[in-house]
């Protein structure tokens, strides 16, 4: 057992010791490869603290740590308890289940068990060869989460959560807010996104196999490969410029652009403004409300205004197959 109570310089372990305490000032600890620790607990001031071999319990910062790096194996996590500040944490290792109290950053090149925020994270990076294996969750905020490497359970910004800014370039299962989210970016390939919380902008450049909105969203930009899109909630500017398959509506739609290729579109509640000036595949259906379709591309299955439903200003300056209208058009119609 070694305690700390006063200033311990530099200190290594390439043994055994059955307990590290530290309740003033250590400038660099380092447990070195074949070196065994059962227990680290900080409420003091580190400097640098570096595992490259094996901490047997749960790593406990209650204090200051400025660096932490893990090669080697924390066999049950580390927890940066409430108020405690860990800088930068790295991981190239085996980290288990990391749980941030406190205030902390960091980076993972290794596997990560389980990753759980419920206070303030400022910039974490799932590097390229890095796995999180569970479900990443935010219960408080993060202010940047840059994901290039493997998030096999996904991630999810839990309800009252904040997550300024998310960045996909790898793997993610399913990306989930039910919180406050800006901004998110994906070049790489998630399989879900929901959204049932507020979110502001949302740009894929990548593939994205299914997204649905429950919530509110501010702007959603697409640019490659969207599989299918639904939207129950409210989404204020849709922008496709490559590729969707089925764009649903259930909710509110104030406004989209087309420049790109539609599958299908249908539409069961309200639209607000529609211009298409790429090409829908199949027959567009409206069976809600829509304010103004302005079509200036290729509507290669026609439109169908069906029955109930209100189309209130339809012009068309390109190529439209078949326009049927079974309900209500209350303005205009313009070829």
């Amino acid at each position: 057992t070694l305690s700390n109570k006063g200033t311990l310089a530099n200190a290594t372990n390439t043994g055994s010791i059955a307990s590290l305490t530290n309740t003033k000032n250590i400038g660099t600890f380092t447990n070195a490869n074949g070196g065994t620790l059962t227990t680290l607990s900080n409420t003091g001031s580190a400097g640098s603290i570096a595992n490259q071999g094996v901490i047997t319990k749960q790593v406990t910062n209650q204090g200051t740590i400025a660096n932490f790096s893990n090669a080697g194996t924390l066999s049950n996590g580390l927890v940066n308890n409430a108020n405690a500040t860990l800088t930068n944490f790295t991981n190239s290792g085996n980290a288990g289940s990391i749980t941030n109290k406190g205030t902390l950053s960091g980076s993972n090149s290794g596997i990560i068990a389980n990753l759980a925020n419920t206070k303030n994270i400022g910039t974490f990076t799932n590097a390229n060869g890095g796995t999180i294996t569970n479900k990443v969750s935010n219960e408080g905020t993060i202010a940047n989460f840059d994901n290039k490497g493997i998030l096999s359970g996904g991630f999810v910004n839990n309800a009252n959560a904040i997550l300024t800014k998310f960045s996909n370039s790898n793997n993610i299962g399913t990306f989930d807010n039910q919180g406050s989210l800006a901004s998110a970016e994906n070049t790489g390939s998630i399989t879900n996104f929901a959204n049932s919380g507020k979110a502001g902008s949302i740009t894929n450049k990548g593939t994205l196999a299914s997204a649905t909105n429950t919530g509110t969203l501010a702007n959603l930009a697409n640019t490659k490969n969207i599989g299918t899109l639904n939207n129950t909630g409210t989404l204020a500017n849709l922008n496709n410029t490559k590729n969707i398959g089925t764009l649903s509506n259930t909710g509110t739609l104030a406004n989209a652009t087309n420049t790109g290729t539609i599958t299908s579109l249908d539409n069961t509640k309200n639209i607000g403004t529609f211009s298409n000036a790429g090409t829908i595949t199949n027959q567009v259906k409206n069976q809600g409300t829509i304010a103004n379709f302005d079509n200036k591309g290729n509507l290669n299955g026609g439109f169908v205004n069906d029955t109930g439903a209100t189309l209130s200003k339809f012009s068309n300056t390109k190529n439209i197959g078949t326009f049927s209208n079974l309900g209500t058009i209350t303005s205009q119609v313009k070829n």
